[in-house]
């Protein structure tokens, strides 16, 4: 028999922990893409939008390097 497969919630998307290193850089980091994040799934959830969202983190030898957000909309 064949698995549902497993779809998460806003709210436990919105409650996602992140595990890093203990750094202060690191943490300035990672509450920034948290923030990015929360932000954008605020404005998504909204009645009438559609769209796609996306928050890419890139990491180089476990730091943080770059946060970059896509928010598409689509028109109805």
């Amino acid at each position: 028999m064949a698995q549902k497969p497993a779809f998460i919630n806003s709210e436990q998307l919105c409650n996602i922990k992140i595990i890093m290193r203990d750094t202060t850089a690191t943490t300035s980091r990672t509450q920034a893409a948290e923030a990015t994040w929360s932000r954008l799934l605020t404005e998504m959830l909204q009645r009438g939008f559609y769209g796609t969202l996306a928050v890419e983190v890139t990491v180089q030898d476990g730091t943080i390097q770059k946060i970059s957000e896509r928010m598409e909309r689509v028109n109805k």
